[in-house]
């Protein structure tokens, strides 16, 4: 009885763990803490964050070039935004300048209607060269600052397996601790 006792004690006590992954700086899941991007939003361990957060998040990242390409893709996006806000101001401006023009002809509305053809042209390549250019340049300078701070988290490569055994010693069990 003692013997049988004995033997499921050891089965019992055999205790192995694996697939314990932590990564140098001991979290469990690099992957958790990689930055999703879908569109205008930001997602980090499948949370959406601001991108004031995502700033926060690359500035204190060991390479600061994320950070720099990051912070230049948003200087791009709010500069293409407020082109495109100045260009619809110009650009409504320059609707009662023709209007105005058309209605008091020729030789006064001349003036009037080229001053606003002007400003109405004018508007339009300012929304056209801020809202599409500027945006579209800033939101490929993100995605790359984004990717780099991704690709240089640790991969579960650089993970390590520890395994623990029960066993008999020749001073009799003991645990076994290998990594």
């Amino acid at each position: 009885m003692k013997h049988l006792l004995l033997f499921i004690l050891i089965c019992l006590a055999y205790v192995s763990v694996r697939g314990q992954e932590t990564d140098a700086l001991g979290k469990k899941n690099p992957e958790e803490f990689r930055i999703m991007v879908s569109g205008k939003h930001y997602y980090f361990k499948n949370e959406e964050i601001s991108p004031k957060a995502v700033g926060f998040i690359l500035k204190n990242h060991s390479n600061f070039e994320t950070y720099k390409k990051f912070v230049s893709g948003r200087h791009s996006i709010q500069t293409g935004r407020a082109l495109t806000y100045s260009g619809i101001l110009i650009m409504s401006g320059g609707v009662p300048l023709i209007i105005l023009g058309a209605g008091q002809g020729p030789p006064e509305g001349d003036t009037f209607l080229t001053l606003g053809c002007t400003m109405f042209g004018i508007g339009i390549a300012l929304i056209c060269g801020g809202s599409v250019n500027l945006s579209k340049s800033g939101r490929k300078k993100i995605k790359r600052a984004i990717d780099q701070y991704n690709q240089e988290l640790p991969s579960s490569a650089t993970t390590q397996k520890l395994d623990l055994k029960l066993g008999f010693t020749q001073y009799g069990v003991g645990f076994a601790l290998h990594f």
